[in-house]
């Protein structure tokens, strides 16, 4: 009787592993935006009102990833993401999409604006146990990257994209790791959503 008991626990432990394994290979793929209303109206102050879009991510990104950056990403994008779109009015004044990356102390989870060509208009952390991030919600570190598109974000990134390469007052050297994770956040947000809904709402073409 022990012994089906003991059989019957191992099965159940190793099925709850089964089970839990696909949401560790995938952690790093999915960010919710944990109040939409509150960081819209953070972003936009002026908005009316907002739209959700699900968009579905399939394994051609893959491609579009690899021909676009030149670094290597973590590849856990596939499955549904959400972006939120933001109106004043009938008018689509900007974009919300939040994302998490992988960091020195676990994953970041930043939300970003952006414009409707697909430029940074601004960002926060909303989770992040980094003690540098205060330094890039700094309004210096944000006025750089504000109005960049693809290739002006390559431009704080060395070659491969695998550092930061840029010298903006007030930002320690000790954070720059953190400035990178934040700019390729920035580009893979931008490629995610020209893929996924550019053609649907526009964006990027403006």
């Amino acid at each position: 009787m022990f012994s089906k008991r003991l059989s019957h626990l191992i099965h159940l432990g190793m099925l709850a592993v089964l089970i839990g394994l696909p949401f560790k290979l995938h952690a790093v793929a999915y960010c919710a935006l944990r109040d939409p209303m509150l960081a819209i109206q953070t972003f936009y102050p002026g908005f009316t009102s907002y739209r959700s879009y699900l968009g579905v991510v399939g394994p051609d990104l893959r491609r579009v990833l690899d021909e676009t950056l030149p670094y290597q990403l973590h590849f856990n994008e596939f499955g549904k993401h959400t972006l939120y779109v933001a109106y004043a009015g009938e008018k689509a004044i900007g974009l919300v999409h939040a994302r998490s990356e992988k960091g020195d102390w676990g994953l970041d989870e930043i939300v970003w604006s952006f414009n409707m060509d697909l430029t940074v208009r601004d960002f926060r952390f909303q989770r992040s146990r980094s003690r540098w991030k205060d330094n890039l919600q700094d309004e210096v570190f944000k006025q750089a990257l504000r109005g960049k598109g693809i290739e002006g974000l390559l431009q704080f990134l060395d070659a491969d994209g695998s550092k930061f390469s840029k010298q903006i007052s007030g930002l320690p050297p000790e954070a720059e790791k953190l400035a990178a994770t934040v700019v390729r956040s920035a580009l893979n947000t931008i490629v995610v959503t020209e893929y996924v809904w550019g053609d649907r709402l526009q964006v990027g073409r403006e």
